[in-house]
């Protein structure tokens, strides 16, 4: 394979989520979740039906959500319960969004808990919440999309402490694909921090991207934590931390499943499992990435201190290009160590580089690499390395068999 890219930056995300309001650069499988935990006795909890919501799927909830939050809020925090049925949550041109600000609590009452994000216009801009605050929470809801409605589902400013516990995010692109949709943007002023942000036991899919940052956002993500959560049938990067204007750190990646990205084979770039642009201080780690049609792991743009290890890789950068990988490291990325992984070819067959190292079009080839201690599956057109340029790269103690 020959070193000649031209590589899509992540730092050119805004082009493709393009789409994104003014608005938000300035804001800042079908796993149901768990049912909720018993709410303590010293809890502010309350009703959302207290409030006027019917949750019929038909009735417009969203003043008596917002209401409720409201009051919770001003009591000094607590719960807001969601009953086990469909709240229709009908986003207008007077309320594009609801605001959710810390410390309260949106709690599912089962796994039938459902908050259904509509539209008064399909076309305009809308999200289902807005993030703000300290220890906001989002635990055993259902976030679901009403109908071909553009926008985003979570919005998230300045903050500290925000969790998602055993939540699923879905977008139904599998059922209403003209608009562009996503899961969680992140995003936040010039200045603005978000801090230590939480995600277990939840699934994001059937949407664009899953989380992401637009490019001409400046504000500064310190901390976010994704355990044993699913990321399946997407349509972009399921994570796209993307950071060329602002800064992303602190990050960790865990026993969690990618899957069955649907990014379609063009030449525009993204469909990543993680995809990191200027992120520092990285663990990915025991995740399983499966059926990709790019690369699961991108990292470029000076991303530092990564360390991927004891992930699995297979059915993935199935399409017939040179830069063909299953971790492509490019850009000015430094202290990278890949160990203990299993890389599976057996479903390529194209050629691939289990991993890719090179310049990919901009700024300087990566610095220190270790690919240390892991397994490679091979077919006869696969190699487990490509260095293109690429200075410090240690290689030791991988071992090779053939692909069945």
């Amino acid at each position: 394979m020959g070193p000649s890219r031209t590589y899509w930056p992540l730092k050119n995300l805004a082009l493709f989520i393009g789409l994104l309001p003014i608005s938000l650069a300035l804001m800042g499988c079908g796993i149901l979740p768990a049912a909720a935990p018993p709410s303590p006795n010293n809890e502010n909890t309350v009703l959302l039906t207290a409030y006027g919501a019917t949750c019929d799927g038909q009735h417009n909830d969203q003043l008596a959500l917002q209401a409720a939050l409201n009051e919770v809020s001003s009591k000094g925090g607590g719960v807001v319960v969601v009953p086990p049925a469909t709240c229709r949550i009908l986003q207008t041109e007077s309320a594009p969004w609801t605001n959710l600000t810390g410390p309260v609590t949106i709690r599912g009452a089962s796994s039938l808990s459902t908050l259904s994000l509509d539209s008064d216009q399909p076309s305009a801009y809308r999200e289902l919440f807005r993030i703000s605050g300290t220890d906001p929470s989002l635990q055993g809801v259902r976030l679901v999309r009403a109908g071909d409605t553009y926008g985003v589902m979570v919005n998230i400013g300045a903050s500290t402490n925000l969790s998602f516990d055993s939540v699923v995010i879905d977008g139904k692109k599998d059922v209403y694909g003209a608009r562009v949709f996503h899961g969680i943007s992140l995003g936040g002023s010039s200045g603005e921090l978000i801090k230590d942000v939480s995600m277990v036991n939840s699934t994001i899919e059937n949407v664009d991207f899953g989380l992401f940052q637009a490019s001409n956002i400046r504000s500064t993500m310190d901390g976010f934590r994704v355990d044993s959560s699913t990321f399946i049938r997407n349509h972009a990067d399921d994570l796209e931390l993307n950071a060329p204007e602002g800064a992303i750190t602190h990050i960790s990646v865990t026993r969690s499943r990618f899957l069955d990205n649907k990014k379609p084979a063009d030449s525009f770039g993204s469909g990543f499992g993680v995809g990191l642009a200027n992120v520092q201080h990285v663990l990915i780690e025991k995740n399983t990435f499966k059926g990709y049609r790019y690369e699961p792991i991108h990292i470029e743009d000076r991303s530092g201190f990564v360390t991927i290890r004891d992930n699995s890789f297979s059915d993935s950068f199935t399409v017939p290009v040179n830069w063909a990988s299953h971790v492509l490291v490019i850009g000015s990325s430094h202290d990278i160590t890949i160990t203990s992984n299993a890389f599976d070819t057996t479903a390529n067959k194209n050629s691939i580089d289990c991993v890719y190292l090179g310049a990919g079009g901009g700024l300087t080839a990566p610095d220190r690499v270790w690919v240390t201690g892991n397994t490679f599956k091979l077919r006869p057109s696969a190699e487990v390395i490509a260095v293109y340029g690429a200075t410090n790269v240690t290689t030791s103690s991988n071992v090779t068999t053939p692909a069945s």
